[in-house]
């Protein structure tokens, strides 16, 4: 799975200039752990972060989360938000961050790609016991066939609505996962 995603999934976003810094997070290997792949595109005032993580057991998957970085991104320590310089930021101390779905609700499968043999899903243990290799594959492509979403949110930006939102969905294929706002939010309760 890490070959192919490497292999296929990586060089598209380098094609965009999102590039693997080994600075990523001001290098610090307690933000970012070695099952994550970190791309970052370091121009503009906001810096696209992809965030690509893999299962740290024997599961075979993935799940891609992206933010765009301010100047000044925060951390949540000790219930309040701390300034962090964006050099030393990761995707979850944007203003907010999101993961991107194969659908707005696809059963245990919505937000990761690969093979999960804790799945209730009968089919998926048969196919990928017949051909993991195949299967892997199938899993790279649907995400390769995503890529369009979030290329075209990097170029446009990301929308104040999409910002203030509620955890969840935002359209079919992008969900919020968190925002200072939230954190914010229940910081206060």
């Amino acid at each position: 799975m890490v070959e192919l995603v490497l292999t296929r999934i990586v060089p598209e976003f380098e094609s965009k200039g999102l590039i693997w810094y080994a600075d990523y997070a001001g290098g610090n290997s307690k933000e970012v752990g070695p099952n994550t792949i970190p791309l970052q595109r370091r121009e503009g005032s906001e810096w696209a972060a992809v965030e690509i993580t893999f299962d740290k057991r024997f599961r075979p998957w993935f799940q891609l989360h992206f933010a765009l970085l301010p100047l000044v991104c925060k951390r949540l320590i000790k219930g309040g938000l701390t300034p962090v310089p964006r050099d030393k930021a990761i995707a979850i101390y944007a203003p907010a961050y999101f993961a991107l779905r194969r659908a707005r609700w696809s059963g245990y499968r919505d937000g990761q790609f690969g093979y999960n043999y804790l799945s209730f899903d009968i089919c998926s243990h048969i196919r990928f016991a017949l051909s993991p290799e195949k299967y892997l594959e199938r899993e790279v492509d649907e995400l390769l066939s995503l890529l369009s979403i979030l290329f075209d949110i990097f170029e446009h930006g990301i929308r104040e609505e999409w910002v203030t939102h509620d955890f969840g969905y935002i359209s079919a294929h992008v969900m919020l996962a968190n925002s200072w706002r939230l954190m914010e939010q229940r910081g206060e309760k």
